[in-house]
């Protein structure tokens, strides 16, 4: 059920992490150790078939190789066009996300759905994996069923979903939504009192009124004013200021 994103198969870079030998075999390696007598250590679990790596690594890449003796090598020019390709969609994903946002409150985020819906099919689902993967923080992205349904949200044949019991996605009044319900990020600030405290990570300045040291945090789910759930005062004033006292 992969698309681009797993077939382009393991980055030779990522971060940190560099693989420099993901462009040789193992008999090419393994004969280099043997020829320049360089000890090495064979993990046990690699004859266990009941790993289905080692299964395709036994099985079925031998009868590939029956088949076309060059399989392993084509295989390996597919991943790498497929990486390159893949690594296109992505840019163009990103700016689509720029052209199309409307709001970003960070753990909520709006959309233009005719924007999005302008998009090549193809563009639009990476869209969608993408911001996904982000507000899970999760590089492996989602599975397709998922992609399928967040598809028919932006088509207007349905009206919601949520991925994961963390992000809800909804369309309505020609803006596509994200919201991340679960644990995610959040964004805290200690103040010392009345005065302009700049929010450099969302690009904004709070006012505050407020007598003594405190510390301001984004809402999490539970969180309340008196009687009323945050996420509800929220939606009734709809983005409008409003004053609460904080009772340390």
């Amino acid at each position: 059920g992969s698309g681009p994103r797993g077939m382009g198969a393991m980055d030779m870079r990522a971060g940190n992490i560099i693989r420099p030998l993901l462009t040789f075999s193992r008999r090419q390696i393994e004969d280099y150790a043997s020829s320049n007598n360089i000890s090495y250590v064979t993990d046990e679990t690699n004859n266990d078939r009941r790993f289905a790596r080692n299964l395709i690594r036994h099985e079925v890449m031998p009868l590939l190789q029956m088949l076309n003796p060059g399989c392993r090598e084509a295989i390996g020019r597919f991943a790498h066009y497929t990486a390159l390709e893949n690594a296109c969609l992505e840019e163009q994903a990103a700016e689509l996300e720029k052209t199309a946002v409307v709001q970003d409150w960070c753990m909520v985020k709006v959309f233009d759905l005719d924007v999005l819906r302008e998009a090549h099919p193809a563009l639009a689902r990476r869209f969608m994996i993408a911001r996904l993967s982000a507000m899970l923080d999760d590089p492996r992205g989602i599975d397709a069923i998922q992609v399928e349904q967040l598809m028919e949200v932006l088509a207007g044949s349905r009206r919601a979903h949520v991925v994961r019991r963390r992000v809800r996605v909804a369309a309505g009044h020609g803006r596509l939504a994200f919201a991340n319900d679960g644990p995610g990020p959040h964004y805290q600030l200690p103040v010392d009192g009345s005065g302009i405290y700049p929010l450099d990570s969302l690009g904004i300045n709070l006012r505050l009124v407020a007598a003594g040291p405190a510390e301001i945090r984004s809402a999490l789910p539970g969180d309340r004013l008196g009687d009323m759930k945050v996420g509800e005062l929220l939606r009734e004033m709809r983005g409008n200021s409003f004053s609460c006292q904080v009772v340390r």
